[in-house]
């Protein structure tokens, strides 16, 4: 998907950056939602293998 980058770059970001750890359990579910919090995911090149930049999830 192409996100653009914590500094302006225009990139790249994966789809299981985005979405981040799976939760096995509704337990665990629910813990993952409360403590949600912004995080950084790398942003990458056109090749999907370049890192070029960072990309802010939940922010």
């Amino acid at each position: 998907m192409s996100a653009i980058g914590i500094d302006g770059t225009t990139g790249y970001v994966k789809k299981e950056d985005l979405d981040g750890p799976i939760p096995k359990t509704p337990e665990e579910a629910v813990k993952l939602t409360n403590e949600a919090k912004p995080r950084e995911i790398p942003l990458y090149d056109f090749d999907g293998e370049t890192v070029i930049g960072k990309f802010i999830v939940g922010g």
